[in-house]
């Protein structure tokens, strides 16, 4: 009994890196380790995900994360995700650059550390360039309280540019 407690606890360590398309590193992104049970859906006839369980971790200045995972023999399916949280009306949503799926590759202990190259960055330099943007409270609390805009207008006037953010449903 003691035994089989002792190898359902295993501790798996996860490392890596996550870079852009041009090999720099991304730093301050949330990586979340997802892990599902995978079994085949009788009622829908496909296959389906069920007990989503995440463990995250955020990338250092030169892009580098380390996870650890209690292993658990219900769970059979694994993905990295990379990403952030973005503000939206109703509170936070992860927004994933990239996905790695890892399959079973956990049940056999240590993974080798794991690069994750996100190829569009495109999101990742918009949103972090609106948020370094916000200039005014005003701003800064309606960002809090609304989240990043769907779209941006910019008005050029003689003297002053007006800026209207624009949220939809």
């Amino acid at each position: 009994m003691a035994e089989e407690a002792k190898s359902e606890s295993r501790v798996v360590r996860i490392t890596g890196r996550v870079t852009d398309a041009g090999g720099r590193a991304l730093a301050d992104l949330e990586v979340a380790l997802e892990a599902t049970h995978r079994s085949f859906d009788i009622r829908r006839l496909q296959r389906a995900h069920r007990d989503l369980t995440r463990r995250t971790t955020t990338t250092n200045s030169d892009g580098r994360f380390q996870l650890t995972w209690h292993s658990n023999e219900h769970f059979n399916h694994f993905e990295l995700a990379v990403g952030l949280p973005v503000r939206i009306p109703d509170g936070a949503r992860f927004f994933t650059l990239e996905r790695v799926p890892l399959g079973k590759r956990l049940e056999g202990g240590d993974l080798p550390a794991i690069d994750v190259v996100v190829a569009d960055t495109s999101f990742l330099e918009r949103y972090r360039g609106f948020v370094a943007a916000l200039d005014s409270a005003d701003e800064r609390a309606v960002y809090e309280q609304m989240g990043i805009p769907a779209k941006i207008d910019r008005m050029k006037l003689a003297t002053h540019e007006e800026i209207t953010w624009w949220y939809f449903e």
